[in-house]
């Protein structure tokens, strides 16, 4: 597609400033250059090639939500970078194109950098597991039972196994050994053991804050314990609770690999108005959650009857203001279909 010479003058000056000015101005950036899409996607990549350091972070923000197959090489090659921001950026941008050509290139990365890459990494393994990659299980593990990594890494990477069957879960479980496989198994058998004997009424709920406190007090990392705190969530949530509030906006708000469609179900069972802020940011950072995003709040909206001048969605932050106003967009049609059935 040929690019309009206006439009193209308008790519190159958002391109600059993602490299220079203040972060308002960048975020900003970010959005146009997105909603550009893929006709800007060239010069992202010139952008990654050669640019300044400074921009390849935001560039690679902008790819992320691009989700654009031809960038992936480029993005690929960026986990190479000495900087773990960068490694850490292109982690998470190759895994929203939610491919299995990312894989080789994420699992060789794996040991390579610092901390904080790391657990970008291991993330990305995670959401394309989620997504269908079934080949991302066996680095997954091998994180998990790595002496070399980590714990909180290691911790991380083991959650994978909370997709599988109890069978299976609990095999891999019984060679974890140590801490993270006693506080994962508690976090999966102990979780399937108290939703099969859940008293009725208000007895029930008592019981499932009291697991979320245990959870929380534990001192294992919040990450070991996602998907279970995540199912007592939904629990919850399916008895119309608003006990845990605090703990699942906080939960939402470390952008959750596996456990983000759980959680955003939830809120939007719960349906308070605070969690439009977070869940507009999950959207913002991690596009590939935005249908999820888009349903919660649609439950949201309705249950709450929010307006735009509700002082919850005036919290959502300036940077994220042109992402509120396209999942608002879309929430707003899906009560109209909903509504016309």
């Amino acid at each position: 597609m040929t690019i309009v010479p206006s439009r193209s003058a308008d790519i190159q000056k958002w391109i600059a400033a993602l490299g220079t000015g203040p972060v308002a101005q960048r975020d900003s950036a970010i959005a146009r250059l997105t909603l550009v899409g893929e006709r800007a996607v060239p010069a992202l990549l010139e952008t990654l090639r050669s640019g300044p350091k400074t921009a390849r972070v935001p560039a690679l923000r902008v790819l992320e939500r691009l989700t654009s197959a031809r960038a992936l090489p480029e993005v690929l090659r960026q986990l190479e970078d000495p900087d773990p921001r960068v490694v850490a950026a292109a982690a998470t941008a190759a895994a929203a194109c939610e491919t299995a050509a990312a894989l080789p290139a994420l699992v060789q990365a794996l040991r390579r950098p610092g901390l904080e890459a790391r657990e970008a990494l291991t993330r990305a393994l995670l959401q394309l597991f989620a997504a269908g990659v079934e080949e991302a299980m066996e680095p997954l593990l091998g994180a998990a039972f790595d002496s070399g990594l980590e714990a909180p890494v290691r911790a991380l990477a083991l959650t994978v196994v909370d997709q599988l069957p109890a069978d299976e879960r609990k095999a891999i479980l019984a060679q974890a050994g140590q801490e993270d496989g006693r506080g994962a198994r508690m976090a999966a058998e102990d979780v399937d053991a108290l939703l099969a004997s859940l008293p009725e009424g208000a007895a029930a709920v008592t019981r499932l804050h009291r697991a979320l406190v245990s959870l929380r007090e534990s001192g294992s990392t919040p990450a070991a314990f996602g998907l279970a705190a995540a199912r007592l969530h939904a629990a919850l949530a399916a008895r119309d609770s608003r006990i845990a509030l605090y703990d699942l906006r906080e939960r939402l708000a470390r952008r959750p690999p596996l456990e983000a469609e759980t959680l955003l179900a939830a809120a939007g069972r719960v349906g308070d108005s605070s969690f439009v802020a977070p869940l507009v940011a999950l959207a913002a950072e991690v596009p590939a959650h935005t249908a999820h995003c888009v349903a919660a709040l649609t439950a949201i909206v309705g249950r709450e009857n929010l307006k735009k001048s509700h002082r919850d969605v005036k919290a959502v932050r300036p940077q994220h203001r042109a992402v509120l106003d396209g999942l608002w967009s879309r929430a707003t049609a899906r009560r109209r279909a909903m509504r016309a059935r």
